[in-house]
């Protein structure tokens, strides 16, 4: 089964301000997982093909504490793309 997951730069612990409204958050892509997990976890390691554009991207999420800055605490998310010559990337269906 093909676990289809939206990334976005910052995952955070509260996605709403104290006024109520949305935190700005950016898309970074949308991505089958196909290695490792991507999940509301602080941090975490997978490596996902974007729906769009079908390259294979290392996907990473790093812990941000609450401790300094509690209105950014939760996860901030990496992507970079991985590079290979001489494969074809086959997608399950």
């Amino acid at each position: 089964m093909k676990e289809i997951k939206e990334i976005y730069e910052h995952i955070y612990d509260k996605d709403t301000d104290d006024d109520g409204k949305q935190k700005p958050n950016k898309l970074l892509g949308e991505f089958e997982i196909i290695s490792g997990s991507v999940n509301d976890d602080y941090m975490f390691k997978a490596i996902g093909v974007n729906v769009k554009d079908n390259k294979i991207y290392n996907i990473v999420g790093k812990e941000v504490s609450g401790m300094r800055d509690i209105y950014n605490s939760g996860t901030r998310c990496f992507i970079e793309e991985i590079k290979m010559k001489g494969y074809k990337i086959i997608k399950s269906k």
